[in-house]
C-alpha cells in the first residue's frame, strides 16, 4: 500500500500543475469564470463534507460572496489570490474542521474538475478563441456601451445581458429594461428570433394587415402572449402624431401605445412602417428577484444605444433568421475581450450539445384581442 504521505504529496503536484493555466497566463481569467458552483449544494447532513469544502473554496474563488455564481473574467481583480495561491494554502494550514480524509476526497474532487474544465476549453479550441481586439467582434464604438455596476442604477433603456454560462431560456439574451416600479421590472428580449407577423397572429384586422402586413415580431419573454410594441419618433413627432407611447430616456424611443393610431399613421405615410418593432410575451421579475440574479451574477447590467441594436434588428429580420450571438457577443466584446472570449467559448459548446433551438421557441398563433 502507498503511503498517505506519497498520496498526499503527488496529488499536491498535480493539483499545482492543473491549477498552473488558472492561475498565470492571458486566459487564466477565462479558466476560473468556468468555475462556478451551480451544482455543488451544501449537504446540510455533512454525508458528503468533502464536497462543503469544495464549496467554500468556489466561493472564494468566485468572489467570496455566498450568493454568488457565475463571474465575468472583467470582474475578476488582478491581486485576488489565485486557484494556485489557495490549493497552496489548503496544504500547508495545521488544522481544519474537515478531516484528513474529507480533505483528500476534496483534493481528489478539485483534481477532476480543473482537468475537466481543462478538457473542456482544450477541445473547444480556448486559444483560437482569445479576441485580442475590442473593434474584432462588435459594431459599437468604445464609448456606446457601458456597464452599470449598481442595481440601484437599473432604468429603463439599461440592458440585461446574460452571462455565458446561464443556462435555460434566458441563455444568450439581451434584455431592455422597459418599466422598473417597487412591484416590479418589465423588459424585452431583444435578440431572439422573429417571425411575420401573419404567423404569429390570427384574424388580423385590415388597418394592421395593411400598415405591418411585412412586419415581424420578436420573442420577448416567457411571460403573458400579448403584442408589445416599441416605435421610434422624435418628441416633436410623437406630439404632432400621439400615438401615446410612454418615452425611454435619452432616446427617441416609446413603448406600448396605441396600435391602430400607428397603423393609421403608416397607411397616411405620415410615419414609416420600419419606426416600428414588436413582440410576442414579456420578461418580468419582481424587484428583489432580479436584484438577487443580479447578485449571483446571471446577467451584466449594461447602458447601450437600443436605436443601433433594434436597428440591426430590423436589417436581420430581412432573413428571418435569429442573431442572438452576433449581438449578443457584440456587446459583452464592447465591455471586455476577455468575456468576449469567454463568450465565444461557451457559445460553441453550447451549439455542440443543443443546437440552435429557437424554432422550437415559436408561440403558437395568438388571437387579436390579446393586445
Amino acid at each position: 500500500m502507498i503511503p498517505t504521505s506519497i498520496i498526499i504529496r503527488r496529488l499536491y503536484q498535480s493539483l499545482l500543475r492543473s491549477s498552473a493555466p488558472f492561475s498565470i497566463g492571458k486566459s487564466s481569467k477565462i479558466l476560473s469564470s468556468l468555475l462556478h458552483r451551480s451544482g455543488i449544494r451544501n449537504d446540510e447532513d455533512n454525508k458528503q463534507g468533502y464536497k462543503n469544502l469544495i464549496r467554500n473554496i468556489l466561493e472564494e474563488v468566485i468572489g467570496g460572496d455566498s450568493t454568488r455564481l457565475f463571474r465575468f473574467p472583467s470582474e475578476i481583480p488582478d491581486d485576488e489570490k489565485t486557484v494556485r495561491d489557495i490549493i497552496r494554502r489548503e496544504f500547508r494550514i495545521s488544522s481544519s474542521s474537515f478531516s484528513s480524509e474529507e480533505r483528500i476526497k476534496a483534493a481528489f474532487f478539485a483534481l477532476k474538475v480543473l482537468n475537466e474544465k481543462l478538457f473542456l476549453a482544450n477541445s473547444l479550441g480556448l486559444e483560437s478563441k482569445i479576441i485580442k481586439n475590442k473593434r474584432e467582434n462588435t459594431v459599437f464604438s468604445s464609448d456606446e456601451v457601458r456597464k452599470i455596476s449598481l442595481f440601484s442604477s437599473l432604468e429603463p433603456g439599461s440592458f440585461l445581458v446574460a452571462h455565458p454560462l446561464l443556462p435555460g431560456y434566458f441563455s444568450r439574451s439581451i434584455i431592455v429594461i422597459l418599466d422598473t416600479t417597487s412591484e416590479g421590472i418589465y423588459g424585452l428580449i431583444t435578440n431572439r428570433h422573429a417571425w411575420p407577423l401573419k404567423r404569429v397572429m390570427n384574424h388580423i384586422p385590415k388597418s394592421l394587415d395593411l400598415a405591418f402586413r411585412n412586419s415581424v415580431v420578436h420573442e420577448g419573454g416567457p411571460v403573458s402572449a400579448t403584442m408589445q410594441m416599441i416605435y421610434n419618433l422624435t418628441p416633436g413627432q410623437e406630439l404632432r402624431h400621439q400615438i401615446g407611447g410612454i418615452p425611454l430616456p435619452n432616446s427617441n424611443f416609446y413603448y406600448r401605445g396605441d396600435l391602430f393610431k400607428a397603423a393609421q399613421k403608416v397607411i397616411d405615410n405620415q410615419v414609416p412602417s420600419s419606426n416600428f418593432f414588436f413582440f410576442v410575451g414579456a420578461s418580468c421579475w419582481q424587484q428583489d428577484q432580479l436584484e438577487q440574479e443580479l447578485n449571483k451574477g446571471f446577467w451584466m447590467l449594461v447602458r447601450a444605444p437600443i436605436e443601433k441594436i433594434l436597428l440591426l434588428n430590423k436589417q436581420k429580420d430581412n432573413k428571418y433568421h435569429n442573431y442572438n450571438d452576433d449581438l449578443w457577443l457584440s456587446i459583452i466584446n464592447s465591455i471586455s475581450t476577455q468575456d468576449a472570449s469567454l463568450a465565444k467559448l461557451i457559445s460553441n459548446e453550447q451549439e455542440e450539445n443543443t443546437g440552435n433551438n429557437d424554432n422550437k421557441r415559436i408561440h403558437s398563433q395568438i388571437p387579436f384581442d390579446y393586445f
